[in-house]
């Protein structure tokens, strides 16, 4: 909610209308699930956890997919990914990518990474190459800071054999 009154405040224009106007179908749809879905911080019960990795599992549709995954917070979308592996030895990720194509499906794919491992990869690619890519390396670091910055430089370490400041 406090995101929607500071992108008005910004753009003058409601962030849900310009999604509309900037997006359709099965992207809009999960974008708008993920604007307006109230998600706490709170534990999910395991009852829960179960009960999605299943409806996931046996129904794999879009809507499932933009429901499930849509309206729920990052740790328990991260114990649906774990439980989706233990319970049927295929991980969501795949299933995602065999499933699904386009936006909707790399969206998707952000929301069942975790965060630390999308930031440390996010980085690795902006380091990548004959250049840095300054700009992105510099908003990664700055917005993470205080968020998980030390988390992702762990993740950057093990996944890449280098610190993040090599």
């Amino acid at each position: 909610e406090k995101n929607k009154l500071e992108y008005v405040s910004t753009y003058r224009s409601g962030l849900e209308s310009m999604i509309k106007g900037d997006t359709s179908g099965k992207y809009l749809e999960l974008l708008l699930t993920l604007l307006n879905a109230s998600r706490g911080k709170e534990e999910t019960p395991a009852t829960q956890v179960f009960s999605d990795v299943s409806k996931l599992y046996e129904t794999q549709t879009e809507a499932c997919f933009t429901h499930v995954l849509g309206s729920s917070s990052h740790s328990h979308r991260m114990a649906i990914k774990d439980t989706y592996f233990t319970k049927y030895k295929v991980s969501l990720l795949d299933t995602v990518n065999s499933k699904f194509t386009g936006d909707y499906r790399d969206l998707l794919i952000i929301l069942v990474t975790d965060r630390a491992e999308y930031f440390a990869d996010r980085c690795y690619k902006a380091t990548k190459g004959i250049s840095t890519d300054d700009t992105k390396l510099i908003r990664i670091i700055t917005s993470r800071f205080d968020v998980d910055l030390e988390d992702i430089k762990k993740v950057f370490f093990t996944k890449y054999k280098k610190t993040l400041y090599e």
